[in-house]
């Protein structure tokens, strides 16, 4: 790993563990980021300076918490991650991707699975994880927490306005397969244009 995916890693850390428990102490973040107290220091430092993260006094303590430019900042570095992180596995062929625990969970054996930015009906553009599969094509989002966070909910938001304005189904699939229902009855009250599909991740533990 290069020094700048790694910092980029380390930040979306930071941020996504902020993020998942809406207001963290710098201690727990400092056991969640792997980092020595000194560098979390500068991280946060800086985080804070550039108006990623703004503190809060949780008694004698100092809590951090995302400001909506650091949600909006940890989106788009997810998906820097995730895309990185694909362009290891994918082959220098085609986008497909080996994955036995995604095959088992889709039901098939090929699929495509690649980053597109696609253009809207509103002339919009969305950057989003779509999959190719038994003819179809989807837009992607893979919900990696135990709980539903600020997080997650911002990036159900932003994956069905993209299927109402793309026209693309949206298939989620979800890890802690206790969170289904949940996102099921999100997506029954926003009544979107294309009835997404949730699958839980079959044969994987969350740990």
């Amino acid at each position: 790993m290069n020094n700048y995916r790694s910092k980029i890693e380390i930040v979306e850390r930071i941020l996504g563990y902020i993020a998942r428990r809406d207001k963290a102490l710098k201690t727990h973040i400092l056991y969640s980021s792997n980092l020595n107290t000194t560098n979390l220091e500068k991280y946060l430092d800086w985080m804070t300076k550039i108006g990623l993260v703004s503190c809060v006094k949780e008694g004698r303590n100092t809590a951090y918490v995302l400001t909506p430019k650091g949600f909006e900042v940890l989106e788009k570095l997810r998906n820097l991650v995730e895309l990185l992180e694909l362009r290891s596995e994918l082959s220098k062929d085609d986008s497909m991707i080996s994955n036995p625990s995604l095959s088992r969970t889709l039901g098939v054996e090929d699929y495509v699975l690649i980053y597109k930015t696609l253009k809207g009906k509103t002339g919009l553009d969305y950057t989003h994880l779509t999959i190719k599969y038994r003819g179809g094509e989807y837009l992607v989002l893979l919900v990696d927490e135990k709980s539903l966070s600020q997080y997650s909910l911002r990036s159900l938001g932003y994956s069905l306005l993209a299927s109402n304005d793309t026209g693309l189904p949206l298939l989620v699939i979800v890890r802690n397969k206790s969170l289904v229902d949940s996102i099921v009855n999100i997506f029954s009250t926003s009544k979107p244009l294309n009835e997404p599909r949730v699958l839980p991740l079959r044969d994987v533990l969350f740990v």
